[in-house]
């Protein structure tokens, strides 16, 4: 096994954009093939010049220290592949993806294509606070969506939603709820409303515990007029 190569079929990416989507995609792809400089797959042949047998061998042994096993086409479960890809799709709005695959063989080294079609991306319609406007902690959050990371007219982007979940959690750090989460806090899809359009709703967790809605509250303040300073002379 030699390569996994992406190829994107659309009608609507630009050929610059596909080329760099391509090449994310095939980061993903499992397993690498055996490393290469100009074309040497020069760990594959440390391998073999040690052979099977290593023994007590001093050279046979630091020449398998810096090789590799060869990576083998059975090694390379294509199925599992396409689902990675479509995945990694669908997390930036290409909810419709769809990957196939096709194995080439030529002088005993496999090349595994893979051709994602995208169809239409999803972009976001609408997107809602659904908290609580009656509790302190559902007014704190509805008083930094100014601020938001999730806006109207953009393609979904799930490191949008992990990256907003996070700014909503270091806005209330920043007025005592110390005991806040990211992980308390749930932005649900609707997919289903047409037109390759999702709306968002941001919302809290049921299970939130009581001691992460409220902030924490400054209880005494001592002042100490006679202290000094052991540093100082």
């Amino acid at each position: 096994y030699v390569d996994g190569h992406v190829d994107i079929e659309s009608d609507t990416i630009p050929k610059e954009q596909k080329k760099i989507l391509a090449t994310h995609l095939e980061q993903v792809l499992m397993p690498k093939p055996n490393k290469s400089l100009f074309g040497w797959r020069y760990k594959l042949a440390f391998n073999n010049m040690a052979g099977d047998s290593v023994g007590r061998n001093f050279i046979k042994k630091q020449l398998k220290k810096m090789g590799e096993e060869p990576v083998l086409l059975s090694d390379v479960n294509r199925e599992y592949n396409e689902n990675l890809l479509r995945n990694r799709l669908e997390n930036i709005g290409f909810f419709n993806a769809e990957v196939k695959s096709d194995t080439t063989i030529k002088d005993k080294e496999a090349t595994i294509h893979y051709i994602a079609t995208t169809n239409l991306i999803y972009r976001i319609k609408s997107v809602k606070f659904d908290v609580d406007s009656a509790t302190q902690l559902g007014q704190d959050i509805l008083q930094s969506r100014e601020k938001s990371l999730l806006i109207v007219g953009k393609h979904y982007d799930l490191d949008d939603i992990l990256n907003e979940r996070d700014r909503i959690d270091n806005e209330l750090k920043k007025i005592g709820y110390y005991y806040f989460s990211p992980d308390y806090l749930l932005v649900q899809v609707d997919s289903t409303i047409g037109n390759n359009k999702v709306n968002l709703y941001v919302t809290l967790k049921p299970e939130t515990p009581e001691i992460a809605k409220a902030p924490s509250k400054i209880n005494n303040i001592y002042i100490y007029p006679n202290y000094t300073d052991a540093g100082t002379g």
